[in-house]
């Protein structure tokens, strides 16, 4: 298990910001602003290693504070962020991979954001003795809408994306008789990226 411990410090940061078009009801737009000094607080704790010999798991918290100065008066932010990657192997032909990313409720200079959460699932499976990998993955499995909130001086706008998020795929490769001559070796998992940045 790994413990961490990170801070930092910013001063003149850039934010895009909304405004209202005051010469058009109902308009609104975006732009870059330098907005004041922002500070944040990160703990991290991870876990990689095998609970048991067929489960391979690689797992981190992550525990953030954030406040940032602004024209406006600035704020404070707490939020937890949860990633836990995880391979099966289950026999020596066939394994399984389940990942779960969730995040509470955050806010910054630009919107608030709701809480999110997503799982993953996928399966490989080896055929021929080794010569032919069949995998399929489910990215977003079960998952959340992304919604945002955006406060200005006596308004208030609310976006969501209701777009599917779901993807299948499937993967088919054949080892040839020149990748006899390399050892082959299942690795686990990587972890994923979660860093998404919504559009106005």
């Amino acid at each position: 298990m790994v413990l961490s411990y990170d801070f930092t410090y910013g001063s003149d940061m850039v934010n895009v910001m909304m405004h209202q078009d005051e010469r058009h009801l109902g308009v609104y737009y975006t732009r870059p602003e330098n907005t004041g000094q922002r500070r944040r607080h990160r703990i991290r704790i991870n876990y990689s290693g095998r609970i048991f010999k067929f489960w391979y798991c690689n797992t981190t918290l992550y525990g953030i504070y954030m406040n940032e100065s602004l024209p406006q008066g600035g704020y404070h932010n707490m939020q937890a962020i949860f990633n836990s990657n995880n391979d099966f192997t289950l026999s020596k032909n066939f394994s399984l991979t389940l990942g779960f990313w969730a995040a509470t409720k955050s806010k910054s200079a630009s919107y608030a954001s709701n809480a999110r959460y997503n799982i993953d699932l996928g399966g490989r499976l080896s055929l021929f003795k080794g010569k032919m990998d069949v995998s399929l993955s489910w990215s977003n499995m079960l998952y959340n809408h992304n919604k945002i909130t955006v406060k200005g001086d006596g308004w208030t706008i609310k976006r969501g994306d209701e777009n599917s998020s779901s993807r299948i795929q499937l993967s088919l490769a054949w080892n040839f008789s020149a990748g006899s001559k390399i050892k082959k070796e299942n690795l686990p998992s990587v972890s994923r990226s979660t860093r998404e940045i919504p559009t106005f």
